[in-house]
């Protein structure tokens, strides 16, 4: 069979396609064909138990680093007392015009944290600053405000003076500025306006299980007691 010569081609194309026909095909050394098919599963193989390794390694890593965890959280206690005195201040009328609680107030009958006070406390109002919550509690003249913010606390991160339990949960208590931060489920909890003693009551008072001042909370939080060094109740 001759090749038509088209007229897109260059003649020259031709030949070398006729020379490039008539060369004779070359066969692999004996042999090889086997050779190359035993050794490719082993490297591929090896190649992908390294990579399992190194994926476990990554993995591993993430986890101890809390990548795929909760974030850790300090609370920031200098703007949370300052929103709850505001806040309270607001409440009970004596704000001025020109200072006022520096969270968003939020239009909601709902208590915006994952914990509520009892009964006898009246809710009074909801904040909102970033991924950070408040409800604010009255029962005649006292205010008490629970923030709530999304994380695990960083106990490590507090000052270890404040370290201490309540009613076998772990917390961090400022005492003098009624302050006490715990772990209630998935969030971080700082109290505003109770003593330690108070929260511990209001915690024997409330019902076990699934209700209650802390929700189904700190059933988490108290494994945690050992691992971070608080001492016993």
């Amino acid at each position: 069979m001759t090749d038509q010569f088209r007229p897109e081609e260059e003649p020259w194309e031709l030949e070398i396609q006729d020379l490039l026909g008539s060369l004779p095909s070359i066969d692999p050394p004996q042999g090889f064909i086997a050779k190359a098919l035993n050794r490719r599963p082993l490297f591929a193989g090896r190649l992908g138990l390294t990579f399992a390794v190194a994926a476990c390694g990554v993995v591993g890593a993430s986890l101890a680093t809390g990548w795929f965890g909760p974030r850790e959280v300090v609370p920031e206690l200098a703007s949370i007392t300052q929103q709850h005195e505001m806040s309270s201040a607001s409440l009970f009328g004596g704000l001025s015009t020109v200072s006022s609680p520096l969270f968003e107030a939020v239009d909601s009958e709902d208590v915006t944290t994952p914990v509520t006070l009892p009964p006898s406390w009246d809710h009074a109002a909801n904040y909102s600053s970033n991924d950070l919550t408040q409800a604010l509690y009255a029962e005649g003249d006292d205010a008490v405000s629970v923030f709530a913010e999304r994380g695990r606390v960083a106990w490590d991160a507090m000052s270890e003076a404040g370290r201490t339990s309540i009613n076998g949960y772990p917390a961090w208590v400022d005492p003098d500025e009624n302050i006490v931060v715990m772990q209630a489920a998935d969030s971080v909890v700082t109290v505003v306006g109770l003593t330690p003693d108070e929260v511990a009551n209001l915690l024997g008072e409330m019902p076990g299980e699934h209700e209650g001042f802390w929700n189904t909370a700190l059933d988490v939080a108290n494994g945690l007691a050992t691992s971070v060094g608080f001492p016993e109740s």
